[in-house]
This record gives C-alpha cells, structure tokens and sequence, in this order.
C-alpha cells in the first residue's frame, strides 16, 4: 500500500511513503518485522514525517526517519517545491549509522543551512555530539517539555 503525500490542513502535510534514494542510507539492520510467517528485514515504509509551512520557512517533524532523514527530506523539497527549512526536528534514526553514513548526512545537512536542528530518541549520543559540534547553538537535543516557537 503506496500512501500519498497529503495536506491535512493548509500548511500542514504528512509525507506518506517516503522514496529511498540516498545511496548512504540503509534500513536499520537491527529491526525486523514478521511477513506471511517470516522473518524479514523491516523497511517501514509507513514512516511519516510531519511538516508545517511556517513564515520562515518548513518546519519538518521527524518520527523516527526510518526512511532515512535525508531521503525524507528530499522528499519534503520535491513534493513542496520549497528548500528552505526553519527546522528540523524529532527522531533521526541516526544511531546506528556508519561514520560513512553520518558524514553523508552532514555534509547534506549543511548545505541546507537549517535555522535550528532538535533531535530526539534514536538519534543517539555519538550522532548528537557531532551534529552539536557541527551546528554550534544551532542544534538542540528535544526531550519531554522542549518548546520551538515558529
């Protein structure tokens, strides 16, 4: 089952599938999901995001990017037709990434220029410390409570 892009109110959208398309972001090799009796690979491509078309631009809410953050991303930009994000917030599903693979994603990361990067959950402490390192005040670590005014 192929769900759609959708806007579910003006502004704020769910971003359905997501297409896989970076070539440095892989399934987590640790989950599994169990199909017609069988224990496969779980891809979960019922991943959603959330976004919101702020003023200063989209604001991406992340629940868990088992799509890959990037993919996802690419993704927002193709059906929006918009590039600029305000933020970039929730689970980035980073944790158990290659020091190859985060590099792909910050290098990608940075060519955004994102105003404020939040991450959460399955981020992990070592892709935390580096997204603190390369984003200054720019990075946030989300927790229960956490406020971002658009």
């Amino acid at each position: 089952m192929n769900v759609a892009f959708t806007e579910v109110e003006k502004g704020i959208f769910l971003t359905g599938e997501v297409p896989r398309r970076t070539s440095f972001e892989k399934p987590d090799p640790n989950l599994y999901a169990e199909i017609d009796g069988k224990t496969v690979p779980d891809t979960f491509p019922d991943d959603q995001s959330l976004i919101l078309d702020g003023e200063k631009g989209l604001i991406l809410i992340l629940g868990c990017a088992h799509s890959g953050m990037i993919n996802i991303i690419h993704h927002v930009m193709d059906q929006t037709g918009k590039e600029t994000f305000s933020a970039i917030l929730g689970g980035t599903h980073l944790d158990f990434l290659t020091p190859e693979q985060l590099e792909g994603s910050i290098t990608f990361l940075k060519k955004l220029k994102v105003e404020k990067i939040g991450v959460s959950h399955c981020t992990g402490m070592r892709a935390a410390c580096r997204l603190q390192l390369e984003f200054g005040d720019r990075f946030s670590y989300g927790y229960v409570g956490s406020v971002l005014e658009i």
